[in-house]
């Protein structure tokens, strides 16, 4: 088995030959990601022939890295995997999900912490400009935000990944008064109809 890394771009099939000579044991074969937070290999698309012993997969569109790992007959030999990821949209934070298909997202929104709000549609916003969708709703965040701002809050804000025709927003306020915080999070869920 290789035990050099391999480099790859967005989408790229990647796919490695085991040399299993003079090992009659069947090899034990793992493709992972090196995270919990992103999907440089797409891992449901690993196919192992066991027939020609040919591992294949396909990128995701995430950077970062993997590995493929091969165990048998008592050794185990890991390649390294990276992905250069898709080039980031000027304009756009880079984790902000880069990569999103066009169409029709449903915004909806829901609180948790002080307050609990239920899962409430705010609008449907169209997406052919990542650039301009990303500009579209930022101003629905801020102004929802505006809701719960005051001097004495700090914010903080993070992206999900896109999976499963979506991907969200959370926006947390943590506030202090007179030796007592209170904390709110915010959060926008985008779904692909």
């Amino acid at each position: 088995s290789p035990s050099t890394a391999g480099f790859y771009s967005p989408k790229a099939v990647a796919s490695f030959q085991i040399d299993s000579a003079g090992c009659d044991e069947a090899p034990v074969v793992t493709v992972q990601n090196a995270g919990p937070f992103n999907s440089p290999i797409d891992t449901s698309t690993v196919v192992y022939d066991t027939a020609t012993g040919v591992v294949s997969f396909k990128m995701g569109t995430d950077a970062g890295g993997g590995s493929v790992t091969v165990s048998a007959c008592g050794q185990t030999s890991t390649l390294l995997i990276y992905n250069y990821g898709t080039t980031p949209v000027a304009g756009v934070p880079l984790d902000f999900p880069q990569t999103l298909p066009t169409g029709e997202y449903v915004m909806t929104y829901s609180a948790s912490g002080s307050a609990n709000i239920e899962p409430t549609q705010i609008g449907i916003f169209k997406m052919t400009s990542l650039k301009t969708f990303y500009n579209i709703i930022t101003k629905t965040f801020s102004a929802a935000i505006s809701s719960v701002s005051s001097p004495d809050c700090s914010q903080g804000v993070s992206y999900s990944p896109y999976t499963d025709d979506s991907f969200s927003v959370s926006y947390t306020v943590t506030c202090s008064s007179g030796g007592e915080s209170a904390s709110e999070t915010l959060n926008f869920t985008l779904t692909k109809q």
